[in-house]
Order: structure tokens, then sequence, then C-alpha cells
């Protein structure tokens, strides 16, 4: 075996997709620091008998996605379906802000939902096929550990608008989190693909060209490089 290199495109890559994890995290914490504000009663004074179902309303359809990013995942590939997820998660969020009543609000819960499902599912995919074998566990984790920190975050947040007299101490951190969105959809165009979802669909000489960035090997010739890829081919 040769000596290990330096793994620096791989790291960026992952941390990258990573802060889809530190959205659906950030998701949480926002929900709970929102949902008591008096601001927030007071744009929806009698959201008191559907905030029960306003808050489980973005796990169902975040459910409903998870059970379909598999297929998504195989058809369009993982880094597309990443892109998808920070789309339809934004989309949700932007309809957040804007509030304007009960059934909106709800609408917008469960857009959202669709695209943390999407996140969910595709984000740990991605770390596990674009990473070598000793570090698959730690990329892997990479998800949580961002989610963990994205609800620290969102709390912070919170805390910091709930000073705020108007609708903007709810409003705010949602519209962090719809950048937040807009920005993990933008990293991602750049990212490179899942070699092995390259693999599965012929492209095999573009995956064989990824593993080598990826891996910061001189040529597709790397001892290391060529062993994994023919691994994954068989």
């Amino acid at each position: 075996m040769t000596q290990q290199k330096p793994r620096f495109a791989l790291y960026v890559a992952a941390i990258l997709a990573a802060l889809g994890g530190f959205i659906c995290g950030y998701d949480t914490g926002v929900i709970a620091g929102n949902f008591v504000m008096p601001q927030f009663f007071a744009s929806f004074p009698n959201i008191e008998s559907s905030i029960n179902l306003i808050i489980s309303s973005l796990l169902l359809t975040a459910a409903l996605a998870s059970f379909s990013s598999g297929y998504l995942c195989d058809w369009i590939g993982r880094k597309k379906t990443i892109i998808l997820g920070s789309i339809i998660f934004a989309i949700g969020i932007l309809l957040e802000v804007i509030g304007l009543n009960i059934p909106l609000l709800l609408a917008a819960r469960l857009i959202a939902g669709a695209g943390n499902g999407l996140i969910t599912n595709a984000v740990p995919l991605y770390h596990s096929e674009i990473a070598p074998p000793d570090v698959r566990g730690q990329l892997i984790s990479l998800f949580s550990l961002m989610s963990n920190i994205g609800v620290a975050v969102a709390y912070a947040v919170t805390f910091g608008t709930s000073f705020l007299s108007d609708s903007y101490a709810w409003r705010a951190p949602w519209i962090i989190q719809l950048i937040l969105c807009v920005i993990l959809g933008t990293f991602v165009l750049f990212l490179p693909c899942s070699p092995r979802w390259l693999i599965d669909q012929g492209r095999e000489d573009e995956a064989l060209q990824i593993l080598v960035g990826l891996r910061s090997a001189s040529s597709s010739e790397d001892e290391d490089v060529f062993q994994e890829y023919n691994e994954i081919k068989h």
C-alpha cells in the first residue's frame, strides 16, 4: 500500500454536504424557539388549537419523502437529490417567512418536510459513497454532528431575536434558514457526484477521475485508487 495522501477535496465535499444536517437540526431548534414567542402568537392569535398539527405535519411529509428518496437517489443521483431537497426546503421556509395565515403556515411545513426527508437520507448516503473505508464512519457521523450543532445554533438565534418587538422576532430565524438552504443548493452544485452512482450508470471513466480527485492521487494509475475503483465495480 502507498503512503496515505492528504484528503482535502474529500473533507471539503463532506463538510459542504453536511450543511444539510445543520439545516435539518436548525429547523428543529427554530420551531422550538418560535412557537413559544409572544410575538408569534400575536401574529397567529388562533393558532393554539392547530400548533400540534403544524409541528407534526413536517414529520409526515418527511417520512413520505424518505420513502421515495432511495428511488430519487438512484434515478437522478445523490448530488441532485440533495439539491432538489434544498430547493423544496427553501420553498417551504419562504412560505413560513411570508406567514400570512395558519393554512399557509401548515402548507409551508408540509413542503419543508419533503425537503427535510430528502436531505436526511441523501446526505449520509452521499457521505458513505465518497468516503474510503477507513474514514467512512467518521464522515457518516458528520450529518448527526451538524444536526446537533444546528439545533444549538437555532436556540441561540431564537433567543436573540426574541428581544425584537415585531414579527421579525420569529421571521428572522427562518430568513437565516432560507439563506442556508440557498447556500447548500449552490455549494452542492460544485461537488463531485458519487463514484458508486456513476459506475452504476455506466459512467466508469468519470467515476475513476472523481476518485482520483477525492483521494488526491496523481493519476488513475495510483495503486490505492485503482484498487478501490475495482472493488466498487465488483
